[in-house]
């Protein structure tokens, strides 16, 4: 749902929406981000690189990379550079270099190659890829967020802010709609305190003899009630799930119970059996 980075590799951007990261010394932050990069090549063309696994945008220019999946997204008008990596970006904002290995203007999608990517381009970026670019050339680009901090580790999307420096927003951003607020629904967030603790939550809904769910100023007032300063809602519904040690912890609400789920927020010990000794879930009442 939204942006997303994982160990230090961007698998989509941008969106609209705010996203929860958290840096490579690990500490946290709240944004709503959008992708700038570019490509070059090594006579010196360049253009500016806008999106990472999504279709290009009229004249943008989008990086494919491992997590789209085995091929392209079917897409009309495009111009298509398959390439190899020589030295791959280990955080956003590095530079990667790869040799160009064909290219397409199909609009059935591109295999992607193993070690490699695929570079899309639309209107005045296809221009560019297809007169300023030839098979066998060497390409560099580099893509980072902005405005993010620097050396970007992970990053997961979310809608809307619940909390800034302690103060309920939940109501500012217009793209929320009345029922999505104002409704109770299952909730998915994360937020932090002062002292850096970070807050996991879900809180179950659509299940009267359990929990009948929060809205959004609830669920806003929740987070303070725990101490925190900033807070994000992440999802919610049938996708809300909390698993700690490998169990369930929650109710979730689908009839079926858990539903697959696109991401999640992941807590590891650097040592074995060291994050299960701290998780300890705690039901608030």
């Amino acid at each position: 749902m939204g942006a997303q980075v994982s160990a230090g590799e961007i698998v989509r951007g941008p969106t609209d929406r705010p996203v929860f990261g958290l840096t490579a010394d690990g500490a946290p932050f709240i944004a709503t981000v959008r992708v700038r990069g570019g490509v070059r090549t090594l006579p010196g063309f360049a253009a500016p690189l806008d999106g990472v696994n999504t279709r290009p945008a009229a004249h943008g220019l989008s990086l494919y990379n491992q997590f789209v999946g085995d091929v392209t997204p079917a897409d009309t008008g495009v111009v298509e550079l398959t390439v190899r990596l020589i030295a791959a970006a280990r955080l956003p904002g590095d530079t990667a270099r790869a040799v160009v290995l064909e290219r397409d203007t199909l609009a059935d999608g591109v295999p992607l190659p193993d070690g490699g990517a695929v570079l899309a381009g639309r209107g005045r970026s296809a221009i560019f890829l297809r007169d300023l670019v030839a098979p066998g050339d060497t390409l560099m680009w580099w893509t980072d967020f902005d405005p993010a901090p620097a050396s970007v580790a992970e990053m997961i999307g979310g809608f809307p802010r619940l909390l800034i420096g302690g103060e309920s927003v939940h109501d500012r951003d217009p793209a929320v709609s009345a029922a999505f607020a104002e409704t109770r629904h299952p909730r998915t967030a994360v937020g932090w305190r002062g002292d850096g603790t970070l807050l996991l939550v879900t809180v179950d809904g659509r299940q009267p003899q359990h929990s009948v769910g929060m809205s959004l100023a609830e669920l806003a007032e929740l987070f303070r009630r725990l101490g925190a300063v900033e807070a994000l809602n992440l999802d919610g519904g049938g996708s809300t799930t909390m698993v700690v040690r490998g169990l369930v912890v929650n109710r979730p609400s689908d009839r079926d119970g858990e539903r697959t789920n696109a991401n999640a927020i992941v807590v590891l010990g650097a040592a074995p059996g060291e994050c299960a000794a701290r998780a300890i879930p705690a039901p608030v009442p």
